[in-house]
């Protein structure tokens, strides 16, 4: 998806989905609702990048089982919400860089081979449990970078 302006992708709109492999998003403000890919089998990868604001609702990826790998690019902030990224059985490799970063309760949490995760801002709040029960992750790599 290639948008310019504010993308909103609405709440459970891919929901389930059999057929989507990889997730690519560029676009200036970015807001995925609620579950909105939640249970995605088949999907691998998200990219998203040259974003100025990225916003993700509550289990927007939840039991997505086949991700492997999220990069996130946004210039202004991101902001993932509770639960967003949790039981992800195959994750291993998180890059984040915004200004701001906030990653709300259990975000990561049951992310069981997580092991790499790095995130460059300025300002990084991570919310209580974000990453409950990710057993391989040893360090969380944080570097300061300012746009």
């Amino acid at each position: 998806i290639d948008d310019n302006s504010h993308l909103v992708i609405g709440e459970g709109c891919f929901s389930n989905s059999t057929n989507l492999n990889s997730l690519t998003i560029n676009g200036n403000s970015i807001n995925i609702l609620n579950f909105c890919f939640n249970g995605c089998s088949k999907l691998k990868s998200i990219l998203i990048t040259n974003s100025n604001n990225v916003l993700f609702g509550e289990n927007v990826f939840t039991g997505c089982n086949n991700i492997e790998s999220i990069t996130i690019t946004a210039q202004n902030y991101f902001k993932a919400n509770k639960n967003c990224f949790s039981s992800l059985g195959k994750l291993n490799l998180v890059q984040i860089t915004s200004n701001l970063v906030c990653l709300g309760i259990e975000c990561f949490a049951n992310c069981g081979k997580l092991n790499n995760f790095f995130i460059t801002g300025k300002q990084i709040d991570f919310d209580k449990c974000c990453f409950s029960s990710c057993s391989y992750l040893n360090s969380v790599v944080r570097s300061y970078y300012l746009f």
